[in-house]
């Protein structure tokens, strides 16, 4: 009987250092990329919000360099001619202070993009609901210099 309960004891603790390594493992990743939170709300009271691990998209960035391959589409001369610009975008996004980039009104409703502290806002509202993107800004600079071929 003592074996037994030294065995269950042990297996015990051992649960409980795997779960806590898991956890800090988790937490180290979201501590350094950051989440991507989305929000949707509709009129009918219906409200979403979805936290994403930005390491998905970083991640992403890094399968557009393997996809977009030397030749694919065509697309060398384009990518060359913009490389310096995705590069000074990325650092501007990275390091800048508060700006909005874009503010859009129409009958429909309204789309703002901003700079907002370490984060790029997406705001959509609209007569069925509202859509809210928060990326944070590295996240962001990461894929502008995928897509950009830097």
């Amino acid at each position: 009987m003592k074996g037994l309960l030294k065995f269950v004891a042990l297996v015990g603790l051992i649960l409980i250092l795997q779960f806590a390594v898991i956890g800090a493992l988790i937490w180290g990743v979201i501590h350094q990329f950051g989440l991507i939170e989305v929000s949707v709300h509709d009129r009918g009271g219906t409200r979403v919000r979805l936290p994403i691990p930005a390491v998905v998209i970083h991640g992403g960035a890094g399968a557009i360099r393997v996809v977009a391959r030397p030749g694919f589409c065509n697309m060398d001369e384009a990518v060359d001619v913009w490389s310096p610009v995705a590069e000074a975008l990325a650092d501007d996004i990275e390091s800048s202070a508060d700006f909005t980039l874009l503010e859009l009104d129409h009958d429909d409703g309204r789309v703002t993009i901003r700079k907002d502290g370490d984060r790029v806002r997406i705001d959509v509202r609209g007569r069925d609901g509202d859509v809210e993107v928060s990326v944070p800004s590295r996240t962001v600079g990461k894929l502008i210099r995928s897509t950009g071929g830097v």
